[in-house]
């Protein structure tokens, strides 16, 4: 067991499962969550923990939900950018100004998806910046925030409550993409910020 808490991804999903259980299931007024703490257990209470882990699933649909909450969040008035610009070049150093990390910024405007703006949100108790771009009508957040030791993983598309989620963990990085836009250009704004 030494062995597999000494991996930093594995010490930050259970840190935040951890977090999550004493926040939303120990206190008292708030709905619990049965599948998380099952989960949880069953992890603390594993002996192959060489085996898949139980945790990294249930720490994704938990930041899944974070993210989610905060988009939803955003689209009320007022709320989805807190600096409006579709230059990269004052979003940028806005983001880096308020943020201990430099999140890449690219307009893609040309492809249908101009940048809008920028914002700092929380996810889960956790700072993060937020890219908006515009796709017609439909505002898409793209939330990044540093995960170093993170293992890198292909983009999964997932949907919830009726908007289409998109995560990836890349160079030291953890990406989501979430919108009420269809999939299909969903998954193309995906594609221009892997290149």
């Amino acid at each position: 067991m030494k062995k597999s808490l000494n991996d930093p991804h594995r010490q930050e999903c259970l840190c935040h499962n951890l977090h999550y259980v004493w926040h939303r299931i120990f206190r008292p007024g708030l709905g619990i969550k049965s599948q998380a703490a099952y989960n949880l257990a069953r992890w603390l209470t594993r002996n192959d923990h060489d085996a898949e882990d139980v945790v990294p699933e249930t720490y994704q649909k938990l930041m899944a939900q974070g993210v989610l909450d905060s988009h939803l969040r955003s689209l009320l008035p007022g709320h989805i950018a807190d600096v409006q610009s579709s230059d990269r070049h004052t979003v940028k150093p806005w983001l880096n100004g308020k943020v201990d990390f430099s999140p890449p910024v690219a307009d893609f405007a040309e492809q249908g998806f101009p940048l809008i703006g920028g914002r700092l949100d929380s996810v889960e108790g956790r700072t993060v910046a937020v890219r908006v771009y515009q796709r017609r009508q439909h505002f898409i957040n793209l939330y990044v925030w540093p995960s170093p030791g993170s293992r890198e993983t292909a983009a999964g598309l997932t949907a919830q409550r009726g908007y289409d989620m998109i995560h990836r963990t890349r160079a030291g990085s953890t990406w989501w993409l979430v919108s009420d836009v269809n999939a299909a250009d969903l998954e193309t704004l995906a594609g221009l910020l892997r290149k």
